[in-house]
């Protein structure tokens, strides 16, 4: 009986774990600093079709400040951007500007997802 009861104890901390629901996205600052990163912003409409609506590079020069390189129209726009919990919020520039919600994370690509009115989704894949 002793020997049941030692193989159940050694067993329970493999049986006893997080789930996957447990997980949450981290992504700090600090992960971004000097970073750059090809961005697509796709803009679902109230049909729930697809439509890419801008492509720019995004450069994160530190902590807090960044630039945007809209590619189509040869521009350079400066902003300032936070994280809080999954939350990044963009100040000062379209077509960025606003609280998104972090989508998923990994060190090449980050998503994000806001309401413009409709669902408009932000990938970000790293180049630098």
């Amino acid at each position: 009986m002793k020997k049941y009861i030692y193989i159940l104890l050694t067993m329970l901390p493999f049986m006893v774990g997080c789930s996957e629901d447990d997980s949450e996205i981290k992504l700090s600052p600090n992960e971004l600093y000097q970073t750059i990163w090809e961005g697509t912003l796709t803009s679902y409409g109230s049909d729930d079709t697809s439509e890419v609506i801008q492509q720019f590079v995004v450069e994160f020069i530190s902590t807090t400040e960044g630039k945007c390189v809209l590619e189509d129209f040869h521009e350079i726009r400066n902003f300032h951007f936070s994280i809080v919990d999954n939350i990044m919020t963009f100040h000062e520039s379209e077509p960025l500007c606003g609280d998104w919600y972090i989508i998923s994370y990994t060190e090449e690509q980050i998503i994000l997802q806001a309401y413009l009115p409709y669902k408009t989704i932000m990938t970000l894949d790293k180049i630098m």
